[in-house]
């Protein structure tokens, strides 16, 4: 009998089992791989004083409060509550933002984008909303009046912006070259805001 020859054969056998083996963990692999690779689904984002926060409910406290967020989910309540509180808004918001009580500074930065389902609500105290990005949603002056809301020249509006005073007198500032004519809407309890735009003709 040819040693040799018998070697050889047994060699290829052990070589073809290893192959398969090797395609099987492959295909095995691969989905899992690829799995891996789907990116994950964003939740919102926000700090309350330094301190994360994520969920359906992101709350201030009773005193002055800095919040950042960078992504509002639909669904989701930013409830500054009282004091006077500083809001940022850093990337899209799709939720809602309550300033509550106090005397507010809400902002939109360039990179943030007030999304369709979104809202900016003052509500109670004197309030300041600067907008410098996007808004598809709805911008609200403060039940407490005397709100002031300032759409910078970068700031857009699309056909879904709506941009309204609430109650007693909000003034409504435009710089040249934004895009606000469509969004102003009436003041929701009768009385006339005064609209100062260079960009409304």
């Amino acid at each position: 009998m040819d040693l040799s020859r018998t070697a050889r054969l047994a060699a290829r056998a052990v070589s073809a089992r290893t192959a398969r083996i090797a395609v099987v963990a492959t295909a095995v692999i691969l989905p899992a791989a690829a799995l891996a690779a789907t990116p994950a689904h964003a939740v919102t984002d926000c700090t309350v004083n330094g301190v994360h926060r994520s969920g359906r409910l992101i709350e201030g406290t009773p005193g002055d409060d800095t919040i950042v967020c960078s992504r509002v989910e639909p669904g989701t309540v930013v409830d500054a509550k009282g004091g006077n509180d500083t809001i940022t808004v850093t990337g899209e918001m799709d939720g809602d933002i309550r300033a509550g009580g106090g005397e507010d500074a809400v902002t939109v930065t360039r990179s943030g984008r007030v999304g369709e389902g979104g809202s900016v609500d003052g509500q109670g105290g004197h309030d300041r909303i600067d907008i410098d990005g996007i808004v598809d949603g709805r911008i609200r002056g403060g039940q407490g009046g005397g709100d002031t809301i300032h759409l910078t020249r970068h700031s857009k509006m699309t056909g879904h912006a709506g941009i309204t005073g609430v109650r007693e007198t909000d003034t409504i500032v435009a710089d040249a070259g934004c895009d606000i004519a469509r969004a102003v809407r009436d003041d929701t309890e009768g009385v006339a805001d005064a609209v100062k735009a260079a960009c409304m003709a």
